[in-house]
């Protein structure tokens, strides 16, 4: 599944920066869910799916 919108349509969607949805994109980009570039290539839905409903991951200060 390819999704066409920019990393700036998407933050503007879920109302937070570009930065975030940057950050995000490229723990799933490294967790092998999707590709980046534009359009955005979903390569496992299921698994898309499924991280899509847990917890949201705590960052430490450092990071």
């Amino acid at each position: 599944m390819q999704v066409p919108l920019t990393q700036d349509e998407i933050a503007n969607w879920m109302g937070c920066s570009r930065q975030t949805v940057n950050h995000a994109l490229a723990e799933l980009v490294a967790e092998g869910i999707i590709e980046s570039g534009h359009p955005i290539t979903v390569r496992d839905e299921n698994l898309l799916r499924d991280r899509a409903f847990q917890e949201p991951r705590r960052r430490s200060a450092r990071n």
